[in-house]
């Protein structure tokens, strides 16, 4: 059986709480799902990353300092 996405969506993954907490859940997700952390901006991965978690970055520069932080789940 094929294991099911999951793609978290993030602004950056710079050295904050939401960050890490994001982080914290692929990690634990990625024993039993394929996790994807999605970014706007380039970031300097402050929290250690899973190797069974791709970081993939939109390469965009954002002016708002607020974070936003999403999950998508696709369910077949």
């Amino acid at each position: 059986m094929d294991k099911k996405n999951i793609c978290f969506f993030t602004s950056s993954l710079n050295d904050g709480g939401a960050e890490k907490v994001l982080i914290d859940l692929a990690n634990s997700f990625s024993q039993s799902y394929n996790v994807t952390i999605l970014t706007l901006e380039d970031s300097i991965l402050f929290f250690k990353v899973n190797k069974n978690v791709q970081v993939h970055s939109l390469k965009l520069s954002i002016s708002r300092p607020q974070q936003d932080v999403g999950v998508v789940y696709q369910n077949d």
